[in-house]
């Protein structure tokens, strides 16, 4: 799940989702104790200098029961952070071959050819749209879905960046649109 302030997934493997919190200044791990109560392990994870953080995503990359971490920082360069059910993460971008080579700004776990692993999909600060396609064994085959945008400077990538933001300001209104329409019921 990706929303740019938070991402839920269930870390340590108890069976509640815990979740990442995102402040603009760092990232924040929370610990689901059930009951409401959460706990911050940030620190245990190994997580407290990461500064900036502007998109993380949950996800189990290498589908070994543990969820992993992408994180994106305030200019762009991504991490992937193997995580191994305890709190505990480590790099693993290099190994993996996830070299995405420009700044990123925005990026999702889907399952594009429907193999049962999780692919990433991200776009780059030109707008080129690349897919990581999950091999499996910690390999990824990067594709690119759409070339840069014209010039490829970055008027172009803030004004992206400004049409994606308007989009998701556009579906949130809906969103909220259909669920007072289904209230009103």
């Amino acid at each position: 799940v990706q929303i740019e302030k938070e991402a839920w997934g269930d870390v340590d493997g108890d069976g509640l989702d815990d979740v990442a919190l995102l402040d603009g200044a760092g990232l924040t791990l929370l610990r689901n104790l059930g009951s409401g109560s959460f706990q911050d392990v940030t620190e245990t994870a190994g997580l407290g200098d990461v500064d900036g953080v502007r998109i993380a995503l949950l996800e189990d990359v290498d589908l070994d029961r543990n969820v992993d971490l992408l994180i994106v920082d305030g200019v762009g360069e991504a991490r992937l952070l193997r995580g191994s059910g305890a709190f505990a993460f480590a790099d693993v971008t290099a190994a993996f071959g996830l070299d995405f080579g420009q700044p990123i700004v925005a990026a999702r776990f889907l399952d594009h050819d429907r193999d049962g692993r999780p692919d990433l999909q991200v776009e780059l600060a030109d707008g080129t749209l690349l897919l990581h396609h999950n091999l499996g064994g910690g390999a990824f085959r990067t594709t690119t879905l759409r070339p840069a945008l014209a010039g490829g400077d970055a008027a172009a990538a803030d004004a992206r960046i400004a049409e994606l933001e308007a989009q998701v300001a556009a579906l949130k209104e809906m969103v909220e649109a259909l669920a007072g329409a289904t209230g009103d019921r």
